[in-house]
Order: structure tokens, then sequence, then C-alpha cells
């Protein structure tokens, strides 16, 4: 018999990627290499379409009085200082100064340097993880429906070339002292991811920036009066990333997943 040819088609038709103009070049570019913050995640009213945008390009080929009237062109000021926003301006909380405060002592102990590194926390919800019905058919009636629990996304970013690169995340669910047993004061890191590009001296010291910081919050998780800390260690499979994706083979590892082992013995 004869195959059936088909000619396959999407079905959402969608452009991932957004690319603004500059408006004296007219040259095209990515948001993310223009620092274009994406309108869709700004309020309607400030109106971030219509500011008027002059690339960096076109900057750096004025001459210095000329680069600065661009830099203060009619239309441009809330473009502007939105594109010079840093991680440092993020609002800080009790969670990221005493993250930053121990990993500032811990890896001037190790000798090591990380400039510019920036802790934040950038999300902080209430949530609630219902109990499986199993649970409550093993454990009785009295087990509890629920466990409200916060969730945290901790970032750390430097400062790279004057750009704020971010180079480690870690997600957490808080159960704090309101929460039922068995979940009273404990903390679960579920998710923790790294990239390659932070810069340390002497180089290749990255392991030790990341466990001051994971050592960081379980300082202050003990602290804040939690009596036991969760770690869900198991690598991605191939393929696939927990938080930081599109990265670069690993020069070491290539596409290959971590084995199980190896992560272990890193935490």
């Amino acid at each position: 018999g004869s195959l059936e040819r088909r000619v396959w088609e999407a079905k959402e038709e969608v452009e991932q990627d957004h690319y603004v103009q500059c408006d004296r070049c007219q040259r095209w570019y990515h948001y993310i290499c223009a620092a274009f913050p994406d309108p869709a995640q700004l309020p309607p009213e400030w109106g971030l379409d219509s500011q008027t945008l002059c690339c960096s390009a076109c900057v750096a080929s004025a001459d210095p009085a000329r680069a600065a009237q661009l830099l203060r062109q009619p239309g441009s000021s809330l473009l502007r200082a939105l594109q010079r926003r840093s991680a440092s301006d993020l609002p800080s909380c009790a969670t990221s100064d005493a993250v930053e405060a121990h990993v500032a002592v811990e890896i001037a102990a190790a000798g090591v340097q990380a400039s510019g590194l920036v802790v934040r926390v950038v999300s902080q919800r209430l949530y609630h993880c219902r109990a499986v019905a199993g649970m409550k058919v093993r454990y009785g009636a009295d087990y509890p429906d629920s466990f409200p629990y916060r969730s945290k996304a901790l970032f750390a970013f430097q400062e790279v070339d004057g750009a704020d690169v971010c180079v480690f995340a870690l997600y957490v669910q808080e159960y704090d002292a309101a929460c039922p047993r068995p979940n009273t004061n404990r903390t679960y890191i579920s998710y923790l991811d790294s990239t390659r590009w932070l810069h340390t001296s002497p180089p290749g010291q990255r392991s030790v920036v990341y466990h001051a910081i994971v050592n960081g919050y379980l300082q202050y998780a003990g602290a804040a009066g939690f009596s036991h800390a969760h770690l869900w260690v198991e690598p991605p499979k191939a393929g696939d990333e927990y938080i930081f994706y599109c990265r670069r083979p690993d020069p070491a590892h290539g596409s290959r997943p971590m084995p199980t082992s190896q992560l272990r013995a890193w935490y």
C-alpha cells in the first residue's frame, strides 16, 4: 500500500522571542541584547512601547556631547531608568540579608572572592499542600487536610561586564510553627540549580560559593525556628533542566546527566 503524505502544521504559531527597533539607526535588537524590558511584564499605564530607544551602538559611536544628548532625549527617561536597574536594587529581606552575610564570611574564610555577588528573594508566596487521600486512609480522620507553607525563590546574581547575570537559584518550601504535624517547623529545598558563569578569585571556586549560599540558607532557617531541613537529591535526566535552560554542554560531562552519587557527594 501507499503511505499517506501529510504536511505538519503547528497548532500554535507564537513568536517566542521579541525584538525592538532602535529609533535612531533603525536596527532591530533582541529584547535581552537591547536591555529592553518586556512591556507585557510591566503595568500598561507605563506606556513603555511609546518610549524612545537609542541603542548602545549609537551611543558608543557618538562624541561625548552627542552621546549625553542621546541619553537625555525626550520620551526615554522611564526606559533609561528601567535599563539602569540592577539586582542590588531589588528589595532585600531577612532571608537574603542573612544569606549574603553568611556567604561573605564563609568564602572569605576559604580565601575566595566573588565580587559583585547579590542574593535576593525574588518570589515569596503562601500555598497549601493538599494531603494525599491515601494518607487519610492510613493515619485516620485526624490527619490534616492540608499543610500551609511559604514558597520562596532565592536567586544569586553577579555583575559581569556591567550586566547582572543570574548564577544560582534555590526554591524552598517553609512549613513553619503554624503548620500541623508532621510538617511543623520543616523546610524543604525542592529545587537547586546553578550556572558556570560565576567569576571567582582564584578561578574555579564556584562550589565554594554555592555551598556557602546553601549553608547560609540552612543557618537562617535554623535561627528562624525550623528544626528539620529536607533536600531532594535527584539529577535531571538528559535534556531536562530544573530551572536554567538552554545552557551549553558541560566541558567535562557533555550532555550526560550527573550521576546521583556525584550530586550527593556535592551536597
